[in-house]
């Protein structure tokens, strides 16, 4: 059968199809599946492998989505990034409906099809930029040369020093330079150290420096004072904390210019055809740029930044946009450093710095190229103080300027060089309309505030947001393997719902394995999730591999990273199941109090119990349950009082028992006694065979009938035999020759007609209670479950089948049914 088009039948189809698997799934998610995990490990295995399964489809899903939507499909890599992720995937689906109901509007005549506003030339690239983007996919995670490596300053991947602000000038400073960078002191009026004298020792720990420098200066030639000195530095990082901000005085006391303040006509901007778009990979480029974006009184910026092949993140590129003209900066060339020159307009109070959705972008500044932003305006608080749909630069950019940004180079591969015009042009529309959509949400800012009532005070809560995530401040990860808390660390893995409760020996595993494959990260500058994703993670730590077969099974994906030092993992490995046996579990990590309230239990004395077995010295006898502990009481187990045992003596009697009666040597003694003391009774009678018998029904035989010898009477004068008795019973005959003869017989059967007779008026002249009915024969009895035709005279019967719910045909019928919606269905109701 063909497939029909029907808009309906194909309705019906695909919500058939979501209520089964919304069904299936709320049956799946109402187990308790993490308890299930516990019990079997096999089944722990499948549920990941189903997982996996489910998260890629739903990737499917998100791609196929976001190709008609003109958004960008999140890429989940695992299951927790589906909650890390959440919003992404609400505006795909949200982006879809919105596509559904346009479509709708257009096709039944509600609204009109928009017709595009861009000249041809646009419309051509725009194109075009789409055409590039279908390729998208090809510029993810290229297998190019580190550009870190050529890099003047390294990246600090160590664990011990904190990160030192990279600024060497402070351009618009309200207070010096060397005032802000000082030395800090905690609320116990500790003063921190100056780390610089521990960074090369630093670097050495952690691999960090080449390896013709770690062949002179090994590890071995460090004093015990500066290994107690680095140690010490650790320490009091943990306890007072960072470098303050650079910038923290100027920005508190910062004073928007009375430009953001007052409301005008927003500036049109320029087709992107007739402004000019400049690829910066100078220095002479960078202060050519620089002499430019002084004379303006805002910009716009943007960055791209890739965080798979570095430790702690590379900003790879830079778009800055006046109202004009456009830039393009590479910031990885080795020299990224001298872009500080930048702070002389960063830092400036003067000129608006207009960013969306700054909160990392302030972070990727400082820590790449020094760089802070001084008067920052972000259009994401705006955004959400202004109570629009969405807070995506997408959504502002099809509100302002009805332009659809395709978003799937947001995750590409930034670091790659030459650019290619379809990322570039990807680039530079994040800041090219940017300054126009502020210029509108600016004048309605200004337009719903209300000085007097702080709550409607849209415009300042929008300027004060702003002024806090401009002081936020890069921290440098810190990995704590004991407690493994804090950014990057296990505890947060473990915490969350799904892993399942592991045994003290995968529980060391676990830790030993993430602890390596963060160290492998510093010291490659790669990320945790490249050198090893945390599914595999979490399969080591089950399965426990105890060779490198078993070990190089699990391992896939595997990285170079891990491939190379396959030998040191499974020596990790073995080390931490034998220091696991001994090792905390997690009930003792996770929930302390609990593990102390069990131990307490399981140390306290096993309560007295009435009984005991006496059992070998070489058996194993225990307390308490080996999977529940001690933890449950109940009243059976308690002591009984007094009273119960003198009830149970009188409810049951029993000899006294001593140790002596189960001697091997009285068992024969106690039989006897107990022979003596309770004889069994003498049998009555002989004991006759199994046979079938008969119920009769009537009175009870009388004693009469009963001779002393046990036997019937056999007198033919005895009235109460039954008439079958009288059919057997023999008559005297004084010649044996005509016993046989037909004349006998007649005789023989008129005397047992007349006995039976008088037989029958004896029983009717009888009263009802003393008459005896005869035997009735199950044998012979017909099946009350068939009706068969019997002949009753002069017309056939049939009989009813016998029915044994007859009776409940004449009972009261129960209420009648309401009348109650039908899922699936609606009614409607008309006037």
């Amino acid at each position: 059968m063909e497939d029909s088009h029907d808009l309906s039948s194909i309705q019906e189809k695909i919500q058939a199809a979501l209520v089964a698997v919304t069904k299936t799934t709320g049956y799946i998610a109402a187990e308790d599946l993490g308890f299930q995990r516990q019990l079997d490990r096999l089944l722990g295995t499948a549920l990941d492998e189903q997982a996996s399964r489910v998260l890629a489809l739903s990737n499917a899903l998100l791609k196929s989505a976001t190709s008609i939507a003109d958004l960008r499909a999140p890429f989940l890599k695992d299951v927790d990034e589906v909650d890390s992720d959440w919003r992404g995937i609400v505006d795909v689906i949200d982006s879809l409906l919105e596509k559904t109901d346009t479509c709708l509007d257009e096709y039944t005549g509600v609204r009109k099809r928009k017709v595009d506003t861009f000249s041809a030339s646009e419309q051509s690239k725009t194109k075009g930029a789409k055409i590039y983007a279908s390729l998208g996919s090809s510029f993810r995670n290229q297998n190019i040369v580190k550009p870190q490596l050529s890099f003047e300053v390294k990246a600090d991947n160590s664990n011990i020093l904190p990160w030192k602000p990279l600024l060497t000038s402070k351009p618009h400073a309200v207070l010096p330079l060397e005032d802000s960078l000082g030395s800090i002191t905690n609320d116990y009026g500790q003063q921190q150290y100056d780390y610089s004298d521990f960074i090369p020792l630093a670097l050495i720990f952690y691999g960090s420096l080449p390896a013709a420098m770690l062949a002179s200066v090994l590890p071995e030639c460090l004093s015990k004072s500066q290994r107690l000195r680095i140690k010490k530095a650790q320490e009091q990082y943990e306890v007072d904390g960072r470098y303050k901000h650079p910038y923290e005085t100027e920005i508190l006391q910062l004073k928007y210019p009375g430009i953001v303040c007052q409301k005008a006509d927003p500036i049109h901007y320029l087709p992107i055809d007739s402004t000019s778009a400049i690829f910066v990979d100078t220095f002479e480029g960078v202060l050519e740029m620089l002499e430019e974006l002084k004379r303006a009184s805002e910009i716009a910026v943007d960055l791209e930044h890739h965080d798979t092949r570095s430790y702690v993140g590379l900003t790879s590129l830079m778009q800055i946009s006046t109202r004009s003209k456009d830039w393009i900066v590479d910031t990885l060339k080795p020299w990224r450093q001298n872009l500080q020159v930048l702070n002389k307009v960063f830092a400036d109070p003067k000129i608006i710095k207009v960013f969306h959705g700054a909160y990392m972008d302030i972070v990727w500044l400082q820590r790449d190229l020094g760089l802070y932003i001084v008067g920052l305006f972000d259009t994401y608080y705006a955004s959400r103080t202004l109570g629009y749909q969405g807070g995506s630069l997408a959504f502002l950019l099809k509100k302002f300027i009805d332009f659809d940004a395709d978003k799937k180079y947001q995750m590409a591969d930034w670091r790659i060089r030459p650019l290619p015009k379809e990322m570039l042009y990807y680039a530079r529309s994040d800041t090219h309309y940017l300054l126009y959509i502020y210029d509108n949400m600016r004048n309605e800012l200004i337009d719903r505030t209300n000085p007097d009532v702080p709550d409607e005070d849209r415009l300042g809560i929008v300027l004060h947001k702003s002024k806090e995530t401009s002081l936020f401040r890069y921290e440098k990860q810190v990995y704590n393997a004991e407690t493994g808390k804090g950014p990057g660390g296990w505890y947060t893995l473990l915490s969350k719902p799904g892993p399942g409760f592991l045994n003290n020996e995968q529980f060391s595993v676990f830790r030993a394995v993430h602890e390596w494959r963060d160290k492998i990260a510093r010291i490659d500058d790669d990320s945790t999730d490249f050198v090893m994703r945390k599914d595999v993670v979490f399969t080591l730590a089950k399965l426990m591999p105890k060779d490198m077969i078993a070990l190089m099974a699990l391992l896939h994906p595997i990285s170079y990273n891990v491939k190379s030092r396959t030998g040191e993992l499974l020596e990790i490995i073995q080390d931490a199941i034998v220091r696991g046996e001994d090792g905390p579990s997690m009930m003792e990590v996770f929930y302390p109090q609990q593990a102390d309230a069990a131990a307490k239990v399981a140390a306290a004395p096993a309560p007295k119990t009435l009984l005991s077995a006496v059992v070998d010295e070489g058996d194993l006898v225990t307390n308490q349950s080996s999977f529940w502990g001690g933890a449950f009481g109940s009243s059976i187990w308690e002591t009984p009082s007094a009273d119960t045992n003198e009830t149970l003596r009188l409810a049951v009697p029993l000899p006294q028992l001593s140790s002596e009666i189960f001697a091997t040597s009285e068992l024969p003694a106690l039989a006897d006694q107990s022979r003596k003391a309770s004889p069994s009774p003498e049998p009555t009678g002989h004991v006759l065979p199994e046979q079938a018998f008969v119920i009769k029904r009537g009175s009870k035989r009388r004693s009469e009938d009963v001779s002393d010898d046990g036997g019937d009477a056999n007198t033919t004068g005895d009235l109460d035999m039954s008439l079958n008795d009288i059919e057997k019973l023999p008559l005297d005959s004084e010649d044996s020759d005509r016993k046989n003869s037909k004349a006998t017989k007649r005789v023989e059967k008129k005397e047992r007609k007349r006995l039976k007779a008088e037989v029958k008026a004896k029983i009717a002249a009888e009263p009802e209670d003393d008459k005896e009915e005869e035997a009735f024969d199950y044998s012979k009895a017909e099946s009350v479950l068939s009706g068969k035709k019997v002949d009753r005279g002069p017309r056939k019967e049939k009989k009813k089948p016998f029915d044994p719910y007859s009776k409940s045909e004449n009972a009261p019928s129960g209420m009648r049914r309401l009348q109650t919606e039908r899922p699936g269905k609606s009614h409607t109701f008309k006037n």
